[in-house]
């Protein structure tokens, strides 16, 4: 009876999860067989353009032109290289849409779709299925209609990260509490996922990605001191996290540098 319980609301959790995203993909299906591919319209929209299709080339930046003066123009750089002002994050994304699909928009499509699943996700770190359905929807009303899914400007690259950082975060909490009262310990690609969430926020919003990361790391920090966990497990998941926490945040580290 308790397998065929927990089996059942792993059902549900998943229901609530999945829901959501689903509608979102139909709606953004309904949206391009309407109306097509939506066109760029302010400057914004054509710097992370312009970042995307340097991305799916292959490339981090363009040479600058022979006369800059004469190509200066608003959000993108002319000098010491033709490229986006902006953070990669968004520009990634396009570049993803355009190189596999066929077309920048449809980046656009799945990194909303994964936020929307995403906040699902992170909700069920903290929360019931019935909770994390409501945080999906709510997800779901940044995506449809909204610029955040008819342009190409972004919101939901840096969001998906928040989610990502937030959800992992919530599941480690909550393993350590109780692997503290004779549970299992969490997995360390926890951390790696953690890390992994705040590297893409970094890449899209550095203060406001800096900032949750930091705030994150600290109350994870605080959790797994104050646990009732013995001396050498604390010592063993400290470098169990770091280690794995160290992958994705070194290499974000080394193509922000890489791009600027």
């Amino acid at each position: 009876m308790m397998a065929t319980e927990e089996s059942r609301i792993r059902r549900l959790a998943a229901a609530a999860v999945l829901a959501p995203a689903a509608l979102y993909l139909a709606w953004a299906g309904t949206y391009f067989g309407r109306f097509g591919y939506p066109a760029p319209a302010v400057q914004d929209e054509f710097s992370y353009l312009l970042a995307g299709d340097t991305f799916a080339q292959g490339r981090l930046a363009n040479p600058a032109p022979a006369f800059p003066e004469f190509f200066e123009t608003i959000h993108v750089l002319v000098e010491p290289a033709y490229a986006s002002i902006y953070p990669p994050a968004q520009g990634l994304w396009l570049a993803l849409g355009q190189t596999v699909f066929g077309h920048p928009w449809w980046g656009v499509v799945l990194s909303t779709a994964m936020f929307v699943l995403a906040t699902g996700w992170a909700a069920l770190g903290w929360m019931g299925p019935g909770w994390a359905f409501g945080a999906g929807v709510t997800a779901l009303s940044y995506g449809i209609g909204t610029y955040w899914s008819t342009s190409y400007w972004g919101g939901s690259v840096a969001a998906l990260g928040g989610a990502i950082v937030l959800g992992a975060a919530g599941r480690l909490r909550r393993r350590w509490q109780e692997a503290g009262s004779g549970g299992a310990l969490p997995r360390w690609g926890l951390a790696g996922v953690w890390s992994l969430g705040c590297t893409l926020a970094v890449l899209a919003r550095p203060y406001e990605g800096g900032v949750l990361a930091v705030l994150t790391a600290g109350y994870l920090a605080r959790r797994l001191a104050g646990s009732t966990l013995r001396p050498d497990e604390k010592k063993r998941e400290w470098l169990g996290c770091l280690a794995a926490a160290a992958v994705p945040a070194a290499a974000g580290c080394l193509f922000l540098m890489a791009v600027n």
